[in-house]
Parts: C-alpha cells; sequence; structure tokens
C-alpha cells in the first residue's frame, strides 16, 4: 500500500481533535503535480549547475510557501499539546502524594475527610495509564509527520531540480515539533 493511502487511514482513525493537526498530504501532492518535471538529461540553458542558485518558479514557491505553514502548524500544536502535558502531569503527581498521605493516615489510625479511598486510587491509576497513552500517541504523531515530510520533499525532490529535503530536514531537526525530550521525560516518569 502507497504512504499517502496510509496515511490517510491513520488519519481517518485518529481522534478528531488532532486529525486536522498532521501534514497535509493531499495538498502537498497537489502542489507538486503543478510544478513542471524536470526531463532527465536536460541540457538546456536553463539547467542549473551545482553551487548556481536560481529564481523559485512560482508553482515552487507555492510548494515552501504550503510547507513552511505545515511546519508553522505543527509547531504550534506541539507546543500547546507539550504545555498541556507538563500541566497534566503536575496536578496527577499532586494527586497522586495527596492519596499516598492519606493512604498513610488511614494506615496509622488518623481520621478525617481525607480518608483513603480505593476507588480513588483505581481512578487514579486509570488516569495515569490514559495520560501514558496520550503521550504515546503524541510520540507517534511526531514519526508519522516527519515521515511524510520526508516523502513528501522525496517526491519534490524527484520532480524538481531544486534539491529541497537536506536543507530543509535539517531545519526540521531544529523545530520544536521534533524535539521530544521533554515528552520522552514525561513518558519515562509515568
Amino acid at each position: 500500500m502507497k504512504f499517502g493511502h496510509k496515511f490517510s487511514e491513520i488519519i481517518e482513525a485518529t481522534h478528531p481533535s488532532v486529525s486536522d493537526q498532521f501534514l497535509c498530504y493531499k495538498t502537498l501532492k497537489k502542489c507538486l503535480k503543478n510544478i513542471p518535471e524536470e526531463v532527465a538529461g536536460n541540457t538546456s540553458a536553463e539547467a542549473v549547475k551545482p553551487g548556481v542558485r536560481r529564481q523559485l518558479t512560482e508553482e515552487e514557491r507555492a510548494f515552501v510557501k504550503t510547507l513552511n505553514q505545515e511546519l508553522n502548524k505543527f509547531n504550534k500544536f506541539f507546543i500547546n499539546s507539550e504545555e498541556d502535558f507538563v500541566m497534566k502531569e503536575s496536578r496527577l503527581g499532586d494527586d497522586f502524594k495527596q492519596v499516598m498521605a492519606d493512604a498513610a493516615s488511614t494506615s496509622a489510625g488518623g481520621g478525617g475527610p481525607g480518608l483513603f479511598s480505593a476507588d480513588r486510587h483505581r481512578k487514579l491509576c486509570h488516569a495515569f495509564a490514559d495520560f501514558h497513552g496520550e503521550l504515546v500517541l503524541m510520540e507517534h504523531w511526531v514519526s508519522l509527520n516527519y515521515t511524510a515530510l520526508v516523502k513528501i520533499l522525496k517526491k519534490h525532490d524527484k520532480r524538481s531540480s531544486l534539491s529541497l529535503r537536506s536543507p530543509f530536514l535539517v531545519s526540521v531537526l531544529q523545530q520544536p515539533f521534533y524535539s521530544t525530550e521533554v515528552l520522552s521525560q514525561l513518558i519515562g516518569k509515568v
């Protein structure tokens, strides 16, 4: 099965709140189809020699603009999600400390309104498990979008004499959505 079809299936199976945050692969493919294909062995005066810069065509500009918009969309979504995850982990940690304090108080024979509850403990365990799942899904989101970027850039470079893949991917490696250190730390912690 082709990547584009599999990618579409994954997006369709994703929760609607996240599905519009994936790379618009179809849109970028349409932009690519507007870029005239380079003929192999082109020896015309327009052929670009290595190290020589040339002007982008209107179609290439549209592709690069769409690609940059997608990257901005990724970064905005990832940064907001990462902030939410950090706050959620803090709340869950506080809840855990409270449940453990209640358990210690109950086992020591203390009384009070915050007595340990097995039901509350079970709900907290489920909340941690759900949170862990959300974190892993975000890691998958990063991987899928990075793979989609690599695929679409490879298609571009095959179609055009302008090689975008290497410089664009070097830039992507510096983007917030690709920096998953905080996400990995949270997964390890939870």
